[in-house]
Formats: structure tokens, C-alpha cells, sequence
């Protein structure tokens, strides 16, 4: 019986020294293979080395992205790695960002997503390549070269630059605009803005208040028209219009109006407003007599405009975008720290204007 249980116990003692002696293999065994196992960072480390990460770089789930043969680990080098390079690789967790009836060109071309941005990582928000402003610069010239000596609209230099107008990936506006174009527009120029306008400081009027004044310019009347007047990324002439146009109320009149200094307002009227010889049709702004049975048409545009010493811009008078008189007449303007007054009554066969600067004058159509 004693030594049944001699037995038993040295049994006992053999077999607990096995599997002790069996799991200490086993987990120096697992703790050799954890050493020896390959990770990507071992020879990629730099990827994890940015600012900004692309989540599954910084979760070291490189597998999301990338099928590793064996060769590769085996031998390692460029050779051995499957990737899938297009944008439905991308969207197997980000959006379809091609989803709209107008897609950006880069979305179509090979590599699309990895044309903008790196999917490792980047110095730059949004993992792109580049600073924003630069990249789009690799394709397009949002602002002309001309620009610098005109004027730069600073929505494309400022806040999130060509993103404030435009989606990078696709959209359902034309140009692939974040909204129609007036949208856009007014949605900063619903106030007052105080900009650079080459060395002097320029002060943009709240432009969707005249809009809402009962006289609107024509082309301010479409969806498009601003730009109808106005370059939106920048123009070699000031105020970023997209013709000239004086830049101040007065300018030197030559014998003859010259088309180049109004081309903008050209651009839609006739230049034959400002004839010294005109029609009945070519501008109703005309005081009309009647000598020895003949209609002599004395052209009041020409006259302020071209036949005094310093001419009179269009702007004095007319505002560009609306006003509360017809005609788009304005109600007052600026001359210096004057605001001069301008009140108009519209006649049948002519009209009536009081200015500040003279006494109430009247003119008369008779044809």
C-alpha cells in the first residue's frame, strides 16, 4: 500500500514536470516567433512619419490597402505586393465622391484618388500632395498672370481658397460649383467688404441690397450675370472686371469718345450713344428741337460724357448693379467727402433731373 502511493506520487511529479517543461517551450517558442515576425514599419517607418496619418497607416493595418505575397517578406524589394490603385479601393470606406453629374477630370483618369492625395499620410490637411492653392495650380490657372497688375479676388487666395467656390471631387452645378453662381456670389457679398485694390484700400457695397431695389441691371437679373462684368478668379483690370472701364467718376474725353476706355459697357450697348450725329433709336437720353421744320437731336450722353473738359464715367450716374430710380439711376454718389444727390422724374416724351450741382433740367423727345 506504501508503495502504491510512492508510486502515485511519483507519477504525479513526472507528469506536472512534463507539462511545465512543455509550456515553458511552448512560450519561449512564441516568444522567438513574436521577434522574428515581419512588420511593415520595419522597412516602411517613414510612412507612419507624418502630420497628418491615414487611419488604417496609423493603426498599422496596412493589409486594408495592400496584399503582401510571400516573396515579399521573403525577400522583400517593390516585387510581391498587390494594390489596388483605383478609387474603389478608396471606397470601400470613404464615399463615392464621383457620384455627381459632373465629375472632376482627375476622378477619371488612372490613379484617380491618388492624384490629389497620398494614402499614407501628408504635412497637408486632407492628406493632399500639396498645400491646396498649389495642387489645383498643377492642372489650372485660377488666377491670370495678368491678375497682379489688376485686380485678385481674395475668395480664391483666402479661407479654404478654391474650395470656397468649388467641390474637388464632383457635383451637379456646372464647373463643379458648390451652388448656382449667384448663390455664391451673394453669399459673401451680402455686406459691406473692405479689400486691397492695388495700393488704396476699396470698400465692395453690400451688392444683394441693390439687387433687391426695384431697378436691377439687366445682366444682374441671371443666374450667371456676374460674371457677365466680373472675371471670379482675378483680371488684368480693376474691380476684377472682365473689360476696361474707368476707375474713377472723371476722365480725360478725347474729339471723340473712345471705345476702348467704356469696353465693358460696349460690351452689351451701342457705342453709338455717344455720337455727335444720331438717330432717333440710338439713345433716348436727348433733348430734342424742332429748326425750320427739321428734328435737331442735341445727344445728352454725349454731352456729359465726351464734350466737357473732364469727362463723366457711366458710373456716376448709372449704378452697375441696381438702384431705385429707372434707368438704373442712382440717388446719390460720392465726390470726395460730397455725396451729391440725384433725383429723376421719367416722362413720357423725356425727363426731368435735379442734381446738387445744378438746378432741375429737362429734356424732350419729339420723335
Amino acid at each position: 500500500m506504501n508503495s502504491f502511493k510512492g508510486n502515485s506520487r511519483l507519477l504525479i511529479c513526472c507528469t506536472l514536470a512534463f507539462v511545465l517543461s512543455t509550456v515553458g517551450w511552448v512560450t519561449n517558442d512564441r516568444a522567438v516567433a513574436a521577434e522574428n515576425t515581419v512588420s511593415c514599419t520595419d522597412c516602411h517607418d517613414d510612412k507612419q512619419n507624418t502630420q497628418y496619418a491615414h487611419n488604417p497607416v496609423a493603426e498599422g493595418e496596412c493589409t486594408v490597402c495592400h496584399e503582401p505575397e510571400p516573396v515579399h517578406l521573403e525577400e522583400g524589394g517593390p516585387g510581391g505586393m498587390k494594390t489596388d490603385r483605383t478609387a474603389s479601393a478608396c471606397y470601400q470606406c470613404h464615399d463615392n465622391m464621383a457620384a455627381g453629374s459632373t465629375v472632376h477630370p482627375a476622378l477619371e483618369i488612372e490613379g484617380e484618388c491618388i492624384q490629389c492625395h497620398n494614402p499614407h499620410g501628408s504635412s497637408v490637411e486632407k492628406l493632399l500632395v500639396k498645400p491646396l492653392i498649389s495642387l489645383c495650380q498643377e492642372c489650372h490657372e485660377p488666377v491670370p498672370a495678368e491678375a497682379a497688375a489688376g485686380s485678385q479676388h481674395l475668395a480664391v487666395t483666402e479661407g479654404k481658397g478654391c474650395l470656397n467656390c468649388h467641390n474637388p471631387h464632383s457635383g451637379n452645378q456646372a464647373a463643379l460649383l458648390n451652388a448656382s453662381l449667384k448663390t455664391l456670389c451673394l453669399g459673401c457679398h451680402d455686406q459691406e467688404i473692405t479689400t486691397w485694390e492695388g495700393d488704396e484700400i476699396e470698400s465692395v457695397k453690400n451688392i444683394k441690397e441693390k439687387l433687391d431695389l426695384p431697378y436691377v441691371h439687366e445682366p444682374a437679373t441671371e443666374d450667371d450675370g456676374c460674371t457677365t462684368c466680373h472675371a471670379p478668379h482675378g483680371s488684368k483690370h480693376q474691380k476684377l472686371l472682365t473689360a476696361s472701364f474707368p476707375g474713377k467718376n472723371y476722365y480725360k474725353p478725347g474729339t471723340d469718345p473712345d471705345e476702348k476706355i467704356f469696353e465693358l459697357c460696349f460690351t452689351c450697348h451701342d457705342q453709338a450713344m455717344l455720337n455727335k450725329d444720331i438717330s432717333s433709336t440710338d439713345t433716348g437720353f436727348r433733348n430734342d428741337t424742332l429748326q425750320n421744320g427739321t428734328v435737331v437731336r442735341n445727344n445728352l450722353h454725349r454731352f456729359h460724357v465726351v464734350n466737357v473738359v473732364e469727362g463723366r464715367s457711366c458710373n456716376i450716374c448709372h449704378d452697375p448693379h441696381g438702384a431705385s430710380q429707372p434707368h438704373n439711376l442712382r440717388s446719390k454718389w460720392t465726390m470726395k467727402t460730397f455725396e451729391p444727390t440725384l433725383l429723376f422724374e421719367s416722362r413720357p416724351d423725356g425727363g426731368e433731373c435735379l442734381k446738387s450741382c445744378h438746378r432741375p433740367k429737362t429734356y424732350q423727345r419729339l420723335d
